[in-house]
């Protein structure tokens, strides 16, 4: 067995969690210019804002004290009204209540220079309080002039590090307070507000307004005739939920590509010896090496799985980087040994790139143990040299190609080995790990003061933060994204990725791995074979036939379609649930499984039911169960024998071997002739020779 299975088992188990990165962006509009300004929003915290074709029209006026920490004297009586506080002096939460006391309709914090600065020295210069506020990379400029608190504050308009195109704030900090004076571009700093407090807070939403675009909006508030302008307020993001639509496709396909490769092994059952389905090299998958689930087996992966998480929820909360590092290594390899055994050795099989035979010469043994052939050792080598640039580079913006890749290859190769042998004992894996996602996600908080399943799915943030030998140098260090999702860009303004947890694919795709296996079973039990032919043609035709005949196809298939349709439609209550923030304790992101297991089961109850098959697929085919299975084989090899030796001892030793076969298959039994379509096709044809 592959060493690195069981440890799969417990790090994708507990990773699910559905979501999108939350950080949405606003806009204001000028209504006498329609000039445009962009703030940072988020829904997590407090309530939303209208859409862009229902804007908010408000009048937008600066708050008194500016800093909003104290509650306004005397609040605008004109409604209604949006208040710019300027950043700094204390908490968000405190600016939220008192803009909410005063009666806004939505709060705007603007970033200022000051708040970068330490201020507190009256004869020395301003210094930034953290010299990563600044980015040399974006512009920088060497003055060998004195500055004085004046230029600083105003962001050292004229210099060529504010002119440069490369720095869209047109703002420059001062990294160093010696001559000659280092400058560097101050980019817009982005911040979604956020309070710890346990107030509902319901009726203000709070925007962040970066430095450049605050001084330019305060200005224009001033020299506005009655000190405020009206405005526009909205969201930016379409109406459409695009990036959970890219999401929910990405996890159909992959939850039934995983569901058809572990059906490989029920697909060569019902091809006939004359025309096999094309195996596998040697060395790469071991064909009865499956991990058959029992109700015992599920308890133990949910209490595995429950001390691993909360184990390394601990771990996040001290700061343990290291732990989404060794899981990165950790997915790294195994998506390397899997990409190997599905997809590069396959390949070069197929594709005739070294001889067979090669694949049979070992290039060494150790004892009873034999090593690699020379095209596994090549496919081995690029395959971890593909992980070893995906570790590298897991930084870059094109990296989620590889780790999509990876995750597909690893969830088709667990539900390759992992397998569930009943309804029943799926019921009760889902069930249990249902109320697990549903308690690590929403309960958590009751216990653990934060959501466990959230921490842990968004550990390893990055950090920034001067050296400890050099106050003036900034040390970046980036941030860290746990492997075990599914990733893709999102396609509308909002930026940043649409996200699906690996649990949230693989334990619903135990059923419907299960599904479309029953379908497998059902079609090998056919007296006629009239699927054989079907099954054994290349993947291409059958394609192009499924398309050609969908009825057909979904006929064949009930199963796996309707279980793969309630897949479709639980993950799609499960983004509306986030689209709504249907949510308990704050918590952003979903258990999907809350959605996910009761559509897939009740799914596949119901067409159990209908058919007339309930009782057998939730106890399970004997062609499931290898103990059955193996009993069964075992009578029906009795029988075949029985009836060889009945015709033996009439006839002489030259009995036709066509004889002794027709015999053979007038006393075999009906559960053999059902179960072994591919013993029977090998007897009608070598009666016809």
């Amino acid at each position: 067995m592959d060493p690195l299975r069981p440890v799969v088992c417990v790090f994708l188990l507990f990773s699910s969690l559905v979501g999108a990165t939350d950080t949405t962006n606003a806009a204001i509009k000028l209504v006498d210019t329609s000039e445009y300004f962009y703030l940072t929003y988020s829904p997590n915290f407090l309530p939303s804002i209208p859409s862009r074709t229902a804007p908010l029209q408000a009048e937008l006026l600066l708050a008194s004290p500016l800093d909003l920490c104290k509650p306004m004297t005397s609040p605008p009586a004109k409604k209604p009204f949006v208040l710019l506080a300027l950043r700094g002096n204390c908490l968000y939460q405190t600016k939220v209540l008192n803009a909410q006391a005063a009666g806004a309709a939505a709060l705007v914090v603007s970033d200022t220079l000051e708040a970068h600065y330490n201020t507190s020295s009256t004869t020395e210069l301003p210094f930034l309080k953290n010299p990563c506020d600044v980015d040399c990379r974006i512009s920088e400029e060497t003055l060998s002039t004195p500055i004085s608190t004046e230029q600083i504050m105003a962001g050292f308009p004229g210099s060529n590090c504010a002119k440069s195109s490369d720095c869209p704030s047109r703002l420059c900090g001062a990294l160093t307070r010696v001559q000659p004076q280092q400058i560097c571009c101050m980019p817009d700093e982005e911040i979604t507000i956020s309070t710890n407090t346990s107030q509902p807070l319901t009726a203000v939403p709070a925007l962040f307004l970066g430095s450049s675009r605050g001084i330019k909006l305060r200005a224009l508030i001033e020299k506005a005739p009655s000190n405020s302008i009206t405005i526009q307020l909205y969201l930016r993001g379409d109406p459409f939920p695009w990036a959970f639509v890219q999401i929910w496709f990405l996890g159909l396909l992959t939850v039934s590509l995983g569901a058809y490769v572990s059906a490989r092994r029920e697909r060569v059952k019902l091809s006939p010896p004359a025309h096999p389905i094309s195996d596998a090299p040697p060395q790469t998958v071991a064909p009865d090496e499956e991990l058959v689930v029992t109700i015992p087996t599920a308890l133990i992966f949910l209490v595995v799985a429950s001390a691993f998480l909360v184990g390394v929820y601990f771990l996040v909360k001290a700061g343990a980087r290291y732990v989404v590092m060794g899981f990165s290594i950790m997915f790294g390899l195994t998506a390397a040994a899997s990409l190997v055994q599905l997809v590069i050795a396959p390949l070069s099989w197929h594709l005739n790139i070294f001889p067979r035979a090669m694949y049979k010469r070992t290039l060494c043994k150790i004892k009873d143990i034999e090593g690699p052939s020379l095209p596994l050792l090549c496919c081995y080598i690029l395959s971890f040299g593909v992980a070893v640039l995906w570790f590298f580079c897991r930084h870059q913006s094109w990296s989620f190609v590889l780790q999509d890749t990876f995750s597909i290859v690893i969830i088709c190769q667990f539900l390759s080995f992992m397998r569930l042998p009943s309804v029943k004992v799926g019921t009760i894996l889902l069930g249990c790990f249902l109320c697990y996602d549903v308690f690590m996600v929403f309960l958590s908080p009751y216990v653990f003061h934060s959501s466990v399943m959230l921490d842990v799915a968004t550990a390893g943030r990055g950090s920034e933060g001067a050296a400890s030998t050099n106050p003036s140098r900034c040390v970046r260090v980036p941030t860290e994204k746990m492997p075990m999702l599914l990733l893709l860009p999102r396609l509308d303004r909002m930026g940043g990725y649409a996200m699906l947890g690996l649990g949230d694919v693989i334990l619903p795709g135990l059923l419907v791995s299960l599904a479309i296996r029953y379908d497998y079973t059902v079609m090998g039990r056919d007296p006629a074979g009239k699927y054989i032919a079907m099954i054994s043609a290349p993947l291409t035709k059958r394609l192009i036939s499924s398309v050609q005949h969908p009825i057909a196809t979904i006929k064949r298939f009930p199963y796996f379609f309707a279980v793969v349709v309630a897949y479709g439609l639980g993950l799609w209550a499960a983004f509306m649930a986030i689209l709504f923030h249907v949510t308990i304790n704050n918590v952003q992101g979903q258990p999907a499984l809350l959605y996910l297991v009761p559509f897939t089961v009740l799914a596949t109850i119901g067409v159990s039911l209908f058919r007339g098959e309930f009782v057998e697929l939730w106890n399970g085919p004997p062609e499931f169960n290898p103990k059955k299975e193996a009993e069964n084989n075992g009578e029906d090899s009795q029988d075949i024998e029985a009836g060889d030796t009945s015709p033996r001892s009439c006839t002489s030793s030259s009995t036709a071997p066509q004889e002794l076969e027709d015999v053979a298959l007038l006393n075999a039994s009906p559960r053999s002739t059902r179960s072994s379509p591919r013993s029977e096709v090998g007897s009608v044809v070598q009666r016809e020779k």
